[in-house]
């Protein structure tokens, strides 16, 4: 098992009151024990660290907690060690991190607390834009498309993704990272328009919640049936872009990013590449 002295990407971790702080489930006094398996150089016990981070709620059903801002800066160096394995997937925790919701399951401001603690570990991460596997720099892609004002410069990178990719759903996603990143153009919205188009379905509404009948599911008509859009990734980007002032990480930036996201986590070319990769 990894170190936790001086120099190794968990230094500091037993400095932390991990008892005070909170997860899902409590207080957060195993975390440095998962940060411990996910900074092992065996793929296995590397995974069960992964596993725990949802499994013990550093980050569950998109809400974050205290613990997860303390944790997020040992996970990104874990991510830039030499010896660091499944390191997209390490990446893809740091974007879904990023973006997850505070309140009414977190205290205000730990949405905020998440963001500026990845950020401020950027720079460890940043020469992977450069990676020549595919897997490093699609989880790149995601990265940007949650801090797309913390690295423009990753642009080109997902344009050059974009331009080659070949799958609908991982064009969609890298498109959304394009709008993020300030790409207006045709080219980038209507992957983004097709994508929502796809997402929507027929439906009973039932207050907050949306029921699929099976009949409905068999292509049959119901009253009361009506269209509801799954995901709105098109409409939260677009009003993101015309609402929010450039740079701002305010609400509306947040809904269209997390929109963004789901379409990568949604994306099974993007599973198979980036989660599974070495």
């Amino acid at each position: 098992m990894p170190e936790r002295g001086e120099g190794g990407p968990l230094e500091g971790v037993d400095a932390i009151p991990w008892n005070t702080l909170q997860t899902a489930y409590g207080e957060a006094g195993t975390v440095p024990a998962t940060l411990t398996k996910l900074a092992s150089r065996d793929r296995d016990v590397a995974d069960q660290g992964h596993a725990e981070i949802y499994d013990l709620g550093l980050i569950h059903q998109l809400t974050i907690y205290t613990a997860t801002a303390a944790a997020m800066p040992f996970i990104a160096r874990i991510a830039a060690s030499p010896d660091s394995v499944r390191r997209p997937r390490l990446v893809t925790v740091l974007a879904d991190a990023s973006l997850g919701k505070d309140v009414p399951y977190s205290p205000a401001g730990t949405t905020a607390a998440v963001r500026r603690a990845v950020r401020e570990i950027l720079p460890l991460l940043r020469r992977f834009m450069e990676a020549p596997d595919r897997a490093m720099r699609l989880a790149m892609a995601d990265l940007a498309a949650a801090l797309p004002f913390d690295l423009p410069d990753a642009k080109p990178l997902v344009m050059e993704l974009f331009r080659h990719e070949t799958s609908r759903t991982t064009r969609a996603a890298l498109a959304g990272a394009l709008a993020l990143l300030g790409d207006r153009s045709s080219d980038v919205m209507d992957p983004l328009l097709e994508a929502e188009r796809r997402s929507i379905h027929r439906g009973i509404r039932r207050g907050e919640f949306v029921f699929i009948p099976a009949e409905l599911a068999a292509g049959k008509d119901m009253p009361g049936a009506e269209d509801v859009i799954g995901l709105p990734v098109y409409q939260e980007v677009l009003e993101w872009m015309t609402k929010s002032s450039a740079g701002a990480d305010d609400d509306l930036f947040l809904e269209a990013a997390r929109s963004v996201h789901e379409l990568f986590m949604d994306d099974h070319v993007y599973y198979e590449v980036a989660y599974n990769a070495p």
